[in-house]
């Protein structure tokens, strides 16, 4: 097997680079930022009276059972059997 050797030195690396540092182009910013954050805040007033529906909120203990969230029927005294 040959074995190479590559030389520590090279022309390439005998003349001293620059080294160059690209500068970032700066941000881009909307000059309509202020007057989209505006009308942002005008619009927001419309929707302040939606939120969440006042609802009941299930109990754990009736979680997955039957008929927990039904209308309750209230029971009629002819079905209610007394036992006096």
């Amino acid at each position: 097997m040959s074995a190479v050797i590559h030389p520590t030195e090279r022309i390439y690396s005998l003349i001293p680079r620059e080294e160059v540092k690209s500068e970032k182009a700066p941000r881009y910013t909307s000059r309509f930022r202020e007057q989209v954050k505006q009308e942002k805040q005008q619009n927001k007033a419309y929707n302040k009276t939606m939120g969440p529906a006042q609802v009941e909120i299930p109990s754990p203990e009736k979680y997955l059972q039957k008929h927990s969230k039904g209308p309750k029927i209230p029971e009629s005294e002819s079905t209610v059997q007394s036992f006096e």
